[in-house]
């Protein structure tokens, strides 16, 4: 990871001070635990106003976004 820092143009030691932080710790237990929850067991998973999309497919990410900004307001609320 610090090498790819590097190599995107950040200082890799403050790269790796913030990676070694608390904060980056807690910040990745939350992450996994909101998983959990949500029965995450597999990447990429994303989730469109709740619709679960498993797999990496951008037309069919982009078919649920679609449906969903086309959606009427007034039903959203």
């Amino acid at each position: 990871m610090a090498d790819f820092a590097a190599a995107s143009g950040l200082n890799p030691d403050a790269f790796k001070a913030c990676m070694a932080g608390p904060e980056a710790a807690a910040a990745v237990d939350a992450s996994r635990a909101n998983g959990q929850q949500l029965e995450v067991n597999s990447t990429p998973t994303v989730f469109v106003n709740g619709r679960r999309l498993v797999g990496g497919d951008p037309h069919l990410l982009e078919q649920y976004i679609r449906y969903e900004l086309a959606q009427p307001k007034a039903a959203k609320n």
